[in-house]
Order: C-alpha cells, then structure tokens, then sequence
C-alpha cells in the first residue's frame, strides 16, 4: 500500500473517531490529518504491508482482559 490509515499518538481508542485517523505513507510520513502518528501502530502496520503487498487492510486488537 502507498498509504495507510493508523490511528493517532495518545488518543484512548474508545475516544477515536473515523475523523481522527490519519493517513500515513510507507515512511510513516502524515499525508492527511491533524495528529501526531502512533510510531508503533506505523511499524506494525508497515511491516505487515511491506512483507504483503497484496494486503488491503491490516488490523490488530487491543483486548480488556489481555495479559502478556
């Protein structure tokens, strides 16, 4: 993917909306939007995109009872 949208630095992710969003290039640089971009929603998103580029969409969840 050229670009892709990742959600912004800091932001709690029940408070984002689509709104919100930013659109980042293959160097994490912010092609539309109004936000600092999450480095580490870039690096997993990137990678997952670089390594397929047939992928049109990559997402990963954040669960309330998850534990490392």
């Amino acid at each position: 993917a050229d670009c892709f949208w990742v959600n912004p630095f800091g932001a709690p992710f029940a408070d984002i909306a689509p709104g919100d969003l930013i659109l980042v290039n293959g160097d994490g640089q912010v092609v539309q939007g109004r936000f600092h971009v999450n480095q580490a929603a870039f690096a997993v998103h990137a990678a997952v995109h670089r390594a397929r580029p047939d992928t049109v969409a990559v997402a990963h969840t954040h669960s309330t009872h998850g534990r490392a």
